[in-house]
């Protein structure tokens, strides 16, 4: 099980912003300071370091992963393996559900990246999808990204176009 604490830079006592029974993971600061976004359950959340307000981000069937604030606060960019032929959540979820459901357990490799650790891709590849850092946890709040430009302010100065 793994929470989020902050610790004073002068020192002092740690103080424990999550506390659940599932693990919270890759927080990553808002640009004001005032907000962490991280993983839970394989989905985005938020939280008010000030008041400890939990918010649930994003509900996307394929999950969410590395989280990234853009410069204004207003979006968070993150990651997320889908079927490339799908063209919204539904079609991923019906997808995973004809995958997991399939008598046959057999992997066809017909092109690298076919696994990652212990993880296969069986047919997905890993998309960036940007929300709105306000969303209301709806799948249709989310975008995949479809360019690529070089923007200050961004990791790496990385930013994409919608």
């Amino acid at each position: 099980m793994t929470q989020i604490y902050v610790v004073p830079i002068g020192g002092g006592e740690p103080r424990q912003l999550t506390n659940d029974e599932h693990s919270s993971a890759s927080p990553r600061w808002s640009g004001d300071g005032e907000k962490l976004a991280f993983i839970r359950e394989d989905q985005i959340w938020t939280i008010d370091v000030s008041n400890g307000t939990l918010k649930k981000i994003s509900s996307i069937s394929s999950g969410a992963g590395d989280p990234v604030w853009s410069p204004d606060g207003n979006w968070i960019a993150f990651a997320s393996d889908v079927y490339p032929e799908c063209k919204d959540d539904a079609c991923n979820k019906k997808r995973a559900e004809q995958v997991s459901s399939s008598k046959v357990k057999a992997h066809i490799v017909d092109r690298l990246l076919y696994r990652h650790w212990k993880t296969w891709k069986d047919g997905t590849r890993t998309h960036v999808f940007v929300i709105s850092a306000r969303a209301v946890t709806r799948a249709s709040n989310t975008r995949r990204l479809r360019r690529a430009a070089v923007q200050p302010g961004w990791p790496n100065r990385l930013c994409f176009l919608i």
